[in-house]
């Protein structure tokens, strides 16, 4: 395997969330637990700045189990715990091609349970592939990009003004729900879903894809969450299973560090509670 580190320490804009990707020695190996250290102090840099750390998070690329990818994508959350993002596989993606300059249309990651191909169609749109499998035994419980999504459709629209009503049914499945990664509430007309720290996630990526399998059978669809982020998810039903084409676009915000949206409702990118 080619030795090789990666000498760039930049904030790439996928959706509203910034990923940091960071230096990588491959002698540091793919295991979460090496990282702990390192990732401890760069956390406790980032919650020092000025901007919303919530939408922060830090990626390292380490070294591919198989020749056949382009590497491990490992994701922390700003406290350091790690997590799954389907805008990070496309951040990595756009890390791989502007900065490292690796050339392809394609690109190939291992994440937590799954790998992840995301291709480049043009300008700033990229199509994310993965095989979805959902969970038969539970009504509206869905396993998306390696994360396990609780659907709930709720009786108001979804506005700003009701996110404390929404604020008060996370905290009730929190308490009642078997574990999960993301909670998604959703209307006819739009969705919003939260971590289980009840940070917003920003990204529409996993809320979508889990948006048009709640939707009537729904093949296809362009949909928006409450932020107004945008995704085509488009899915291929086999058999008893679910497999999946995710023909996602993300678009590239911005290569620079807190880039502000002018319309953004919650100003610093996140809501906190």
């Amino acid at each position: 395997m080619k030795t090789q580190s990666y000498v760039h320490t930049i904030d790439i804009h996928v959706a509203g969330e910034a990923f940091r990707f960071l230096p990588c020695h491959w002698r540091w190996g793919a295991d979460p637990t090496l990282f702990e250290e390192e990732t401890h102090q760069l956390i406790k840099g980032i919650l020092q700045e000025p901007r919303g750390h919530k939408d922060l998070n830090v990626c390292i690329l380490a070294p591919a189990h198989s020749k056949k990818s382009n590497g491990t994508l490992l994701m922390f959350n700003y406290k350091g715990h790690q997590k799954c993002s389907t805008g990070g596989f496309v951040a990595a993606a756009v890390y791989l091609s502007d900065i490292e300059g690796v050339q392809g249309t394609s690109y190939v990651f291992e994440g937590h349970e799954q790998q992840v191909i995301v291709t480049k169609r043009h300008a700033n749109d990229w199509e994310i592939q993965e095989d979805l499998l959902s969970d038969p035994s539970v009504e509206d419980v869905w396993k998306i990009w390696g994360q396990r999504v609780v659907a709930k459709p709720i009786p108001f629209e979804l506005t700003v003004e009701t996110l404390p009503e929404c604020r008060k049914i996370f905290e009730k499945e929190l308490l009642e729900e078997a574990p999960f990664d993301l909670l998604l509430l959703y209307t006819s007309s739009t969705f919003i879903t939260f971590d289980t720290t009840g940070h917003i996630d920003r990204s529409p990526l996993t809320g979508a894809s889990c948006y048009v399998l709640c939707s009537a059978h729904a093949t296809d669809m362009e949909v928006a969450n409450l932020l107004g982020h945008k995704a085509h998810v488009s899915l291929d039903r086999l058999h008893s299973n679910v497999r999946s084409t995710m023909r996602v676009r993300a678009e590239v915000i911005a290569m620079s560090r807190f880039v502000f949206q002018e319309k953004d409702p919650f100003q610093q990118g996140f809501l906190l509670f």
